[in-house]
């Protein structure tokens, strides 16, 4: 048996537990992440043996319109905070998951701003399948993305 079948999770939206803007200006990073390592023994306290956190990745606004994978959001703090927090919850014995969007993100995704302008989607190699269908306007960003066997991009 796995450790998580067993396991009893606690949910962190760190976004919203930290008091962080709903948007993000991608200014220098604030480690508001760090004020959750008190959470840590409540957790434990009340027989939870794993946390649920995220979104974290660097986003445009709710977390979910992810626009880097590598990068801890900067309204978060920095990837050695995350680190530092991951390492803090293993010394207490709980088990961290990271929530990870993967199969969408956000209009400043670089390869979405490369697809905007030159009205080409570049594929990327990422391990996953996805089939799409249909035409759609995306009403983030206000051009047409057309979905199919010959996917393209139009500014409208």
């Amino acid at each position: 048996m796995a450790w998580y079948d067993e396991a009893v999770f606690y949910h962190i939206y760190p976004l919203g537990l930290t008091g962080a803007p709903k948007e993000n200006h991608y200014e220098a990073p604030q480690h508001r992440l760090n004020s959750l390592i008190p959470w840590i023994a409540h957790v434990k306290e009340i027989g939870c043996n794993a946390i649920y956190i995220g979104p974290l990745f660097e986003s445009v606004g709710h977390g979910y319109e992810t626009t880097d994978y590598k990068k801890l959001d900067s309204r978060l703090g920095t990837n050695e905070d995350l680190t530092n927090y991951v390492a803090k919850c293993h010394e207490q014995g709980i088990r961290v998951i990271l929530d990870g969007v993967f199969n969408h993100t956000g209009r400043d995704f670089l390869h979405f701003r490369i697809s905007k302008k030159t009205g080409k989607i570049r594929l990327i190699k990422t391990g996953t399948a996805m089939s799409i269908s249909g035409e759609t306007t995306n009403i983030t960003t206000d051009f047409l993305m057309r979905t199919g066997a010959d996917i393209t991009c139009l500014s409208s």
